[in-house]
């Protein structure tokens, strides 16, 4: 990042900083992390209510959505891994959790809508007025939380949950969607871009990725509550094509049936998770890792695909 820029982002943070020190001398959670051998870690920043990220690594900059109205930038001015500012960029959101960045446009994806702002570079982005995108995502706060992708094929994916523990959905609800921003700037307007549902019978998937090679998408999904302390399994599932059905609300979490349906037909033939994590471990965010830090582990090469 040129001075200029750093400068200038370090002078829109200023209000809000939030000197990393300050936050050292917290207890240690990470203490409690389990890694393999040769593996370590470390704190990088503290943001509040953090849960996503957008990486402008070539800027020195984080961008982090959180299950609250704001959207935080971190800044990291010489590139050392540390943290040195964070302040918030959007403070007045409706759940600014499900955030993206392509060819220019930052995306948000919150509780009620898909919005965008045109942002060439971080310094304007704040000053950036909305284009909102669409507007009709089921406005409830229960699963109301976006999370938001862009997929090898360039459209944005977004998961909306379930606004239910156990219960039938209604249109969105339960669903991974997929949008085609393609339109040039300007000439989309309020609500016209429409979802294309890519993936149905998902309770509350809060994290997904694309495989490298294949561009397959895979997600986690959260299992149903209420049904005891080992059922259901959380998941981990894969979704190739397009049209698959994951199984909720008929199943609670991998091949547990709901006692809510369990009496009643199954409509179609679902798809089971390729991983059953434990039950109630909520499964969040994955990523699959692309580098190539981590080839060799325990002194021999590993390849994960």
């Amino acid at each position: 990042m040129a001075r200029a820029a750093v400068a200038a982002l370090t002078a829109l943070l200023c209000a809000a900083l939030l000197p990393s020190d300050a936050h050292a001398q917290k207890a240690d959670p990470l203490r409690l992390i389990k890694l393999p051998k040769g593996f370590s870690i470390e704190l990088y920043a503290r943001v509040p209510k953090a849960r996503t990220m957008v990486l402008k690594e070539d800027r020195g900059v984080t961008l982090v959505g959180s299950r609250g109205p704001i959207v935080h930038a971190v800044l990291d001015s010489n590139k050392d891994g540390r943290a040195n500012a964070i302040g918030a960029i959007f403070e007045d959101l409706k759940l600014g959790n499900g955030i993206a960045w392509k060819d220019g446009w930052f995306y948000i994806a919150e509780q009620h809508r898909l919005v965008r702002y045109k942002a060439p570079n971080i310094n304007t982005l704040a000053q950036a007025k909305p284009q909102v995108l669409f507007d009709k995502f089921p406005d409830n706060s229960w699963h109301g939380w976006r999370y938001a992708r862009f997929g090898p094929d360039g459209k944005l994916y977004v998961a909306i949950g379930a606004p239910c523990n156990i219960s039938l959905t209604n249109g969105l609800e339960g669903t991974i969607v997929r949008f085609n921003p393609t339109a040039g700037p300007g000439t989309i307007a309020p609500g016209m871009l429409t979802p294309e549902i890519f993936a149905t019978g998902v309770r509350n998937s809060v994290g997904f990725d694309f495989h490298p090679t294949t561009g397959d998408l895979y997600f986690t999904d959260n299992g149903a509550d209420n049904m005891g302390d080992d059922s259901p399994p959380d998941e981990f599932n894969h979704a190739p094509q397009k049209d698959m059905w994951f199984g909720f609300p008929w199943f609670g979490g991998g091949c547990d049936r709901t006692p809510d349906f369990k009496g009643k037909p199954v409509p179609r033939p679902a798809t089971f998770p390729v991983i059953n994590f434990g039950a109630h471990v909520a499964s969040l965010g994955i990523s699959f890792y692309t580098g190539d830090h981590y080839d060799f582990i325990d002194g021999q090469r590993h390849h994960l695909w």
